[in-house]
């Protein structure tokens, strides 16, 4: 089986753009976005630490996408999930 792996830099991270909008949904739509202009079929997201963050706000805001989600040490709570959960 071929696979491609790609490593995202965040905005505001390594060589990506800079913006004010920093939010985990921000974070979470450039992945989708990525997914969408870059790979063909479906996608596996893993983040560590914000990524796992931005991963996890991915995955609540596009339950209906084909992806898998793999966290690593994501650092949320449940107070994370809780406050995610009611700004979606």
């Amino acid at each position: 089986m071929r696979v491609q792996v790609y490593s995202l830099d965040a905005r505001n991270h390594g060589d990506s753009p800079h913006s004010s909008d920093t939010s985990y949904f921000a974070l979470a739509e450039d992945i989708k976005t990525f997914i969408e202009s870059e790979m063909n079929g479906p996608a596996i997201v893993m983040g560590h630490s914000m990524g796992g963050r931005a991963a996890m706000t991915l995955a609540l805001t596009n339950v209906s996408e084909p992806y898998i989600f793999q966290l690593n040490q994501d650092g949320t709570s449940k107070r994370d999930w809780g406050l995610l959960r009611k700004a979606y």
